[in-house]
């Protein structure tokens, strides 16, 4: 599928060049134009029907640090994108855990989430997760829209970085 997604990404690349590229009288240019909106059109919503951008029904575990599990789902949710999460404390204690985020999509890396770092307290022996439809924390849902302002890319991989956690 990534194959498939970066031949996509090459495709609407060239096919945007060769639009910049070629003269037109005006009635040729609107067709032109119509016709790459229609591919696209058509190359994207293919994209999202049959391949679902790596839609996973189970948590993925990211990390465990000291007594936090972090897991992860990337799923489509009111046909966006999303990541959503699920912090599960196995402590006896409530905690802090905080973390950065980092994104990888059909057509580029975000190295970092533009909203910066994340905090969420959980309490003891609990966990915080959201799925579509069933929003728990605003921390635990990531729609790509909030990262990126393109909505029709797909999220391909994520990752948490300098996860931290403090006893309260």
């Amino acid at each position: 599928m990534d194959q498939f997604n970066f031949k996509l990404t090459i495709i609407l690349r060239r096919l945007f060049t060769l639009s910049k590229q070629v003269r037109f009288k005006k009635t040729a240019y609107s067709m032109h134009v119509s016709t790459i909106f229609f591919l696209v059109t058509l190359l994207t919503s293919f994209n999202f029907t049959v391949l679902g951008g790596n839609i996973a029904d189970e948590w993925t575990l990211h990390s465990t640090v000291d007594g936090v599990e972090i897991y992860y789902k990337i799923a489509k949710c009111e046909n966006i994108s999303t990541v959503f999460l699920k912090v599960n404390n196995t402590n006896s204690q409530d905690v802090k855990v905080t973390w950065e985020e980092e994104f990888w999509t059909n057509a580029f890396h975000i190295a970092a989430n533009p909203q910066g770092a994340k905090e969420l307290t959980v309490k003891a022996k609990q966990a915080l997760q959201n799925e579509c439809g069933n929003f728990t924390s605003e921390q635990c849902t990531i729609p790509i829209i909030k990262v990126a302002s393109i909505p029709i890319l797909i999220f391909t991989g994520f990752n948490a970085k300098n996860v931290t956690v403090l006893y309260l």
